[in-house]
């Protein structure tokens, strides 16, 4: 089809910290505890990012458009525990837009978008503190979790 158009991207890396100190505070004594943890996955760093976008126009000024994005998972510290990691996840937005052309104004842009299609349950970003009491280590953390299925209905006007 020649309105049909793919675009796709992928990313493979590997982002390591060949030598790093993790800092533990300790409650009892009010002191800091400190480990060599060496070639250690840099946080937030996804070994496989990935993009497709699907764009169909299928007739003048209409334009259809599906974007997945696929993002791998993710230490949310530098220690690499998998007890402390953004889980992989993959989420599909949809949308569908229509421009008019007129006389009063150059150009009126309408679009309507359907944003995680498929509501999936993830989160992009999270924190922790570890801290030890009594012996023994304790871990709070927090994980910001992401919009399920959500709508947008958007006007632009170039004049």
């Amino acid at each position: 089809l020649k309105n049909l158009n793919w675009y796709e991207n992928i990313t493979f890396s590997r982002n390591i910290i060949p030598v790093f100190t993790d800092y533990t505070d300790n409650w009892d004594t009010w002191s800091q505890e400190e480990e060599t943890l060496k070639n250690k996955t840099i946080s937030f760093s996804p070994s496989i990012i990935a993009s497709s976008v699907i764009d169909y126009d299928p007739f003048e000024n209409f334009h259809i458009s599906l974007n997945t994005k696929y993002i791998g998972k993710q230490y949310i510290d530098n220690t690499q525990n998998a007890g402390r990691m953004l889980n992989a996840y993959l989420v599909q937005n949809l949308s569908f837009s229509y421009s008019i052309i007129n006389k009063k104004f150059k150009e009126l842009n309408c679009q309507f978008a359907v944003n995680n299609l498929f509501d999936m349950k993830y989160e992009t970003n999270a924190w922790v503190y570890k801290y030890n009491e009594g012996g023994s280590q304790h871990v709070m953390d927090g994980y910001f979790p992401q919009a399920g299925i959500n709508y947008m209905l958007r006007f632009d006007v170039k004049f």
